[in-house]
């Protein structure tokens, strides 16, 4: 295959894998990082009330922490599945279960909380929006850039078709045909593999 056409495919591949870092990615680490400690400062709080001996506050207690317990939150799982999961959490700490955090005096774990994974999601957006952009560039770029290197190539070969007879490349062409159908097939799978994807996420 010629080597500028060779190139330009590589090139295009490695577009569609491409992967750079955001400067969002500190802000959601840190984030992120605040939510975790704010939450499991919580989950403490609720069980260093339990240990109050109010009906008021083992009442309340009793069923936060059997809130908690139905959630199962892992800190560990991805930020995605996290901040999921965190946000009907705290949406049932500020409606349903209100008059029980107010009731332990709780509101600022349940404000600090809501911050923070409220900030982990909006620099998720803006590191998705910033990637897809770069992506988009760096494809449509690569993308031209292989289509001018295969005309090239195509007006090359017809040339030297017209020149020196057919005979002599007609096995090249077979190669080449071969190898954009090839090219082809793999670019359309990835592409239908990722919109499979985007459709089950």
């Amino acid at each position: 295959m010629d080597i500028a056409l060779q190139k330009a495919i590589e090139k295009e591949q490695e577009c569609a894998s491409i992967s750079q870092k955001s400067f969002a990615t500190d802000e959601i680490a840190k984030a992120d990082a605040l939510r975790d400690k704010v939450y499991a400062g919580y989950k403490k709080a609720v069980q260093a009330c339990m240990s109050i001996p109010l009906k008021e506050y083992v009442d309340a207690t009793t069923v936060l922490n059997q809130h908690i317990i139905d959630y199962r939150i892992n800190t560990e799982d991805p930020l995605d599945k996290e901040s999921g999961a965190l946000m009907g959490f705290i949406q049932d700490l500020e409606t349903v279960h209100k008059p029980l955090i107010e009731t332990l005096h709780l509101e600022v774990f349940v404000e600090h909380l809501r911050l923070a994974n409220d900030t982990v999601e909006k620099y998720a957006n803006v590191r998705t929006d910033e990637n897809a952009a770069k992506i988009a560039g760096a494809m449509k770029q690569a993308r031209t850039d292989c289509d001018n290197a295969y005309r090239d190539l195509i007006a090359l070969v017809n040339a030297r078709m017209l020149l020196e007879g057919s005979a002599a490349y007609e096995s090249f062409a077979n190669f080449m045909n071969t190898q954009i159908a090839h090219y082809k097939q793999s670019m359309v799978g990835r592409r239908k593999t990722k919109v499979v994807e985007e459709e089950e996420d």
